[in-house]
């Protein structure tokens, strides 16, 4: 699907994160807002592949539409990677589980956009194809950084709110 819109030209979204967000995620640490993006770079490796700009979104807000609960034994986080997600008990407005998020006003955010050259897999080595996708995703990842930083004020968030990548 994604290769079928990007052959048309037309636009496509999608969310990166996932299972490993929700391991990630510690109580004890509120102020921590978690992209696990470091080992994500397929989607750069398709932008390079039909020449598609990247643009850096961010959802402020979204973090405290549900409570949430989440087993923390070692041996399910195994399980879980394997099944693809994370089974996760959450709460939502008035205490109800699942489906009624509370309201949170969402504050969504849009950087510029990352302009990803088109790159011939057949013509260019796996080296240079690997160090290109990495600039690029290093750029990604400092471009999603400065976009929550410059906008967690205006969204709500406090200056003790980080973004850790």
């Amino acid at each position: 699907m994604f290769k079928t819109k990007l052959e048309c030209s037309e636009s496509l979204a999608f969310n990166p994160g996932g299972v490993q967000e929700v391991m990630m995620m510690d109580p004890s640490k509120p102020n921590d807002i978690l992209l696990y993006l470091n080992m994500r770079k397929g989607f750069i490796r398709i932008a390079l592949e039909y020449g598609a700009p990247v643009v850096p979104v961010f959802i402020f807000n979204y973090d405290g539409s549900y409570d949430w609960f989440l087993s923390t034994k070692k041996f399910l986080a195994g399980l879980w990677r394997k099944l693809g997600f994370a089974p996760i008990f959450f709460t939502g407005r008035f205490g109800i589980p699942f489906f009624i998020p509370k309201p949170n006003k969402l504050h969504v955010v849009c950087g510029k956009p990352i302009n990803i050259p088109k790159i011939s897999n057949s013509k260019t080595s796996k080296e240079d194809i690997q160090t290109i996708t990495d600039n690029y995703h290093a750029i990604f990842c400092q471009e999603m950084l400065s976009l929550y930083d410059r906008h967690k004020l205006d969204a709500g968030y406090d200056s003790h709110k980080v973004l850790v990548v």
